[in-house]
């Protein structure tokens, strides 16, 4: 049987019957929802809670919303969960939009919430957000470009932290200022999948710079794969002590988005030191 969200709120007609939602509003919460932990859509989350104050509406007409998007989320299916497909009609269009161009619907939708929040430092975490600042010495489509990358990449952080509920998939490591959303595919090399969140895993720093030069891999079964270049080092209790991996480790898998076995098969391929 599918499982539906559930969540605190005074009166679901009610809210359903109350003003219009525009485009931006819908695409607003659906920025939101790609970025919001599963178990955290209901009325007490301060995320929900923002969203409310930014739209002018209750956090229970907000909480509907995303559950309304769930009901769009092929993946949500997937696990059974059906959200409310009573406004499904209304948000599919806003979903489909998403993904046809993720790119630019995060950029244009963070910079619609910096608008309403007055400056575009607060589009995420203090001390992440791309200020117009950082590019003073840039100008035209290179600056804009660079703003654009920045903001995206920011949002990317965020969708995978928010996945791996803050926590290392290697180590367990659960401070976010020492987190780093790790791509699979490098953002380079796959405009299509860079905002996908299967395609990032939630590393430590030192997880994620081996990662990224090919010194260990996740195998397609989830589990991790020291380089044979490596060696060498493997004596030192220094190397036991900082990268502490058993072979063949198994990552821990977040609760909705796990990595994508295709894209850890490109990184085995392409990126990893097998010799």
């Amino acid at each position: 049987m599918a499982e539906y969200f559930t969540f605190a709120y005074k009166s679901t007609k009610t809210s359903m019957r109350g003003k219009y939602w525009d485009d931006e509003e819908l695409k607003l919460v659906l920025n939101l929802y790609i970025k919001l932990p599963f178990g955290k859509i209901h009325t007490s989350t301060p995320e929900v809670l923002e969203m409310a104050k930014l739209l002018g509406r209750t956090a229970s007409s907000v909480a509907i919303r995303l559950a309304n998007f769930a009901s769009c989320d092929p993946d949500q299916q997937a696990r059974g969960i059906q959200g409310m497909p009573a406004g499904k009609g209304r948000c599919q269009p806003i979903w489909d939009q998403y993904h046809s161009d993720p790119e630019s619907f995060i950029y244009e939708t963070e910079l619609q919430l910096a608008a309403r929040r007055r400056q575009l430092s607060e589009v995420s975490h203090p001390g992440e957000s791309p200020s117009l600042q950082d590019f003073t010495n840039i100008e035209g489509n290179d600056r804009t470009g660079l703003v654009k990358q920045r903001v995206n990449q920011a949002v990317f952080r965020q969708m995978v932290l928010a996945n791996y509920e803050n926590r290392c998939a290697i180590s367990g490591l659960s401070i976010p200022q020492l987190l780093v959303a790790s791509h699979i595919i490098p953002w380079a090399a796959n405009r299509q999948e860079r905002l996908n969140p299967a395609n990032g895993i939630c590393l430590s720093p030192l997880y994620d710079r081996a990662f990224d030069l090919g010194l260990l891999t996740i195998t397609p079964d989830f589990r991790v794969r020291l380089s044979p270049s490596l060696a060498q080092y493997q004596s030192s209790p220094a190397f036991h002590t900082l990268l502490g991996i058993s072979a063949e480790q198994p990552i821990t898998l977040p609760s909705m988005f796990p990595p994508n076995r295709d894209f850890l098969q490109w990184h085995y391929d392409h990126i990893f030191l097998k010799g």
